[in-house]
């Protein structure tokens, strides 16, 4: 998938994230909600949209990751 669509590229989008990358890394980002092992690739790909895009990708990514640790806290319970 990454080497089709970013083809060496950064982002799909190219140089700068585009929708395409906002709906692949809210993507990924759920995939933790089954323990899925994330590939290294996507593991760089995220840390980059985070990095470009700072607290427009971090704040939403963030209530993503508070989620995934309630309801793994109440499974727990």
């Amino acid at each position: 998938f990454h080497s089709f669509f970013r083809d060496g590229k950064p982002f799909i989008g190219g140089k700068s994230p585009s929708i395409a990358d906002i709906r692949l890394a809210a993507t990924l980002e759920f995939l933790a909600v089954i323990d899925y092992a994330l590939p290294k690739w996507a593991k760089e790909y995220m840390a980059a949209m985070e990095k470009k895009l700072g607290k427009a990708y971090a704040g939403p990514a963030g209530d993503v990751r508070g989620y995934i640790a309630h309801v793994r806290s109440q499974a727990k319970a």
